[in-house]
C-alpha cells in the first residue's frame, strides 16, 4: 500500500492564516458593536438605557467569548511550527462556526 503525502504548511502560510484570523475576529467584534442600539432620548439630557443595558450585557459576554477564542488560538499559533492541510481545514471550519456570532447577540 502506497503512503500518501500529507500537505504541510509552515512559515508564510501560518502567518497568513494568523492574519486571516485577526481579520475575521476584528470583523466579528465590529459587527457585534454595531448591533448595540443607541439609547432613546426621552427629554432634556435624559436617555432611556433599559434596552441598551440588556444589549450591552449580551455584547460583553459575547465579546469575552470571542476574545477568549482569539487568545487561545494566538497562543496556539505561537507554539506550532507546522500544520497539516487537515488541521488548516478544521481551523477554517472553526472560523466559519464563529463567524455568525454577531447574529446570536442581536436582539
Amino acid at each position: 500500500m502506497k503512503k500518501r503525502k500529507v500537505a504541510v504548511y509552515e512559515g508564510h502560510m501560518l502567518s497568513t492564516l494568523k492574519s486571516f484570523t485577526d481579520a475575521v475576529m476584528s470583523i466579528i467584534a465590529t459587527i457585534m458593536v454595531l448591533e448595540i442600539p443607541l439609547p432613546k432620548f426621552i427629554g432634556t439630557n435624559h436617555y432611556d438605557f433599559r434596552e441598551t443595558s440588556s444589549s450591552l450585557i449580551i455584547f460583553f459576554v459575547s465579546f469575552l467569548v470571542v476574545v477568549s477564542y482569539y487568545f487561545q488560538f494566538s497562543k496556539f499559533f505561537g507554539r506550532i511550527k507546522k500544520m497539516s492541510g487537515w488541521q488548516i481545514f478544521a481551523y477554517t471550519i472553526f472560523l466559519m462556526l464563529v463567524s455568525p456570532f454577531p447574529l446570536y447577540d442581536s436582539n
